[in-house]
């Protein structure tokens, strides 16, 4: 029998904590027989206990999710929120208003910011394998202006903000800012007061602020039906094998009842007119039956295109080759070493900012350690794999839409013309132009006149089936595209250290998700022209 577990519904997505807190997490002038370490061990393990519940306070219990760490790495609460992320194996980035090494040997108002023993606390957390980014986030020359811009990007990534606050108050930039930056973007906050109680023993206080404004994260509506059995933090690969075969399935079935009713509906349409013609030039014997046959056809295009707009078939066809995209983009750069920028600076939707963020993570977790000894290798697997695969894919789908295109402007030219003779054609046997008996000139008035109405019908049909395909923009994005990656394959070829190779590859990425960000704004909500 098989130990395979039964699959589960959807895929794990991330729920980012942010985090700040005090410096100093106890007054020591006012309490000097209290022991440092054990006060803050005591902290840790509430504080432990906190997170490990946050699931059930979120509503969160029965959902595929995982946490996130997001916070500073200063002594006190950074230091002791880090380690906690370590002990319960929480990814966990780290956000700097400059350079680290800056960082540990900072000045405040009060002297130097760490003492040797908390520079080697920090540089050891720093190196934990939880550890998944570090990055400087901030850019004033300000020393309080820069812990501002550490508490502003710290809120604005936030799905939910914790912030661990000692007795007495706060200063620029520190937690006090940090609650205010919560409060102006209505992010759910989670405020832990500590108090040292008669014993010496911490107190830990929680207040919630605006916990009903926590939204769950959720894969969009189209991925519903997505099953699979990965649970807590997966691996990338593992998480975006499941979600590309799923999508690009989903999305070739989806395109191939799309094409296919786009030919129901306009052929339907052009034989209907091609029936209410024959049936003027037949006897009556003939007409119930034509007209029958017309009603049949206008009623199964009718119904066809109806189905299609209730279905919302466009746009879910649309959502589903965006997701794969999206999976392709992020499998191929598991090589790379660099934050995804590019997936939240192009117009996505919305719908996909949970599984945007989550395979961001999950990158940052994969890429972390990568080296400059692997450089050439990873830089390699990716122009092979991806750069070389995707231009083979313009140049095929390029030619195909260009002979497409060519036979249905072919056939608009042909039946525009052709229809313009038989109207021609019609008025000058109108007006006597030709030698026909009376008969003669019934007969063939009647058959250029029904010419004259098919051949229009024929001829914006294929207009329409051009339409429905996209065919002139993918023709144009097509050969922009091919441009492009032949070039820039030349610049991968050329990068040298990783950061160099990081910046090509993001480029190459923006422009590949960005052409099918452009489609799905164009297609989700068109129907068939």
């Amino acid at each position: 029998m098989s130990s395979r577990p039964d699959p589960i519904p959807g895929l794990p997505l991330v729920v980012q904590l942010s985090f700040a807190g005090s410096r100093s997490l106890f007054n020591r002038e006012q309490y000097p027989n209290i022991d440092q370490c054990i006060f803050t061990d005591k902290i840790r393990a509430q504080l432990k206990n906190i997170l490990e519940g946050l699931p059930t306070r979120l509503g969160l219990l029965h959902q595929q999710i995982f946490f996130c760490g997001i916070s500073q790495i200063a002594i006190g609460a950074d230091t002791v929120f880090t380690a906690v992320c370590r002990d319960l194996s929480i990814p966990q980035r780290i956000f700097l208003p400059q350079h680290f090494h800056e960082y540990l040997s900072a000045v405040g108002s009060d002297g130097p910011d760490f003492n040797p023993e908390e520079q080697t606390a920090a540089q050891r957390l720093l190196e934990s394998q939880h550890i998944i980014q570090e990055r400087v986030v901030a850019t004033s020359s300000d020393r309080h202006v820069r812990f501002e811009e550490v508490n502003q990007e710290l809120a604005r990534v936030a799905d939910v903000m914790v912030c661990l606050v000692a007795e007495g108050g706060g200063r620029a930039g520190g937690s006090d800012d940090f609650i205010e930056e919560g409060e102006k973007r209505k992010r759910p906050l989670l405020e832990i007061r500590v108090a040292v109680g008669d014993d010496n023993q911490p107190t830990l206080t929680q207040v919630w602020h605006r916990r009903e404004a926590f939204l769950k994260p959720q894969m969009p509506e189209e991925l519903s039906t997505l099953q699979t059995d990965l649970k807590g933090v997966p691996a990338l690969v593992e998480y975006c094998k499941p979600l590309k075969t799923f999508a690009s399935t989903q999305a070739g079935w989806m395109r191939t009842v799309f094409d296919y009713s786009a030919i129901i509906i306009v052929g339907t349409h052009f034989l209907a007119t091609l029936c209410a013609v024959v049936a003027l030039q037949l006897d009556n014997s003939w007409l119930p039956w034509l007209l029958l046959c017309e009603l049949l056809l206008l009623f199964i295009g009718f119904a066809t295109h109806t189905y299609l707009h209730r279905r919302k078939a466009s746009e879910k066809w649309s959502m589903v080759r965006l997701v794969a995209e999206v999976a392709r983009s992020a499998q191929q750069l598991v090589g790379v070493r660099a934050y995804l920028s590019h997936m939240f600076t192009l117009p996505l939707p919305q719908s996909l900012r949970p599984l945007l963020r989550t395979l961001n993570v999950l990158h940052l977790r994969e890429t972390r350690r990568l080296n400059a000894d692997t450089l050439e290798e990873r830089r390699n697997h990716y122009i092979q794999l991806r750069m070389e695969q995707q231009i083979k894919y313009y140049e095929d789908h390029l030619t195909s839409a260009k002979r497409r295109r060519r036979i249905l402007n072919m056939s608009f030219v042909i039946g525009s013309i052709s229809a313009m003779v038989a109207t021609l054609t019609k008025l000058l046997i109108h007006v006597n132009r030709f030698s026909f008996s009376e008969f003669q000139e019934h007969r063939l008035s009647s058959v250029f006149g029904s010419l004259a109405i098919v051949l229009p019908v024929l001829a914006v049909a294929a207009l329409s089936l051009a339409a429905s395909r996209d065919l002139e923009a993918r023709v144009q994005t097509f050969s922009e595209m091919l441009d492009f990656l032949d070039g820039h394959v030349q610049n991968l070829r050329q990068a040298k250290t990783d950061h160099a190779f990081a910046t090509l590859a993001l480029e190459a990425e923006a422009r590949l998700l960005g052409e099918t960000a452009t489609w799905y704004s164009r297609r989700a909500f068109t129907g068939i022209s």
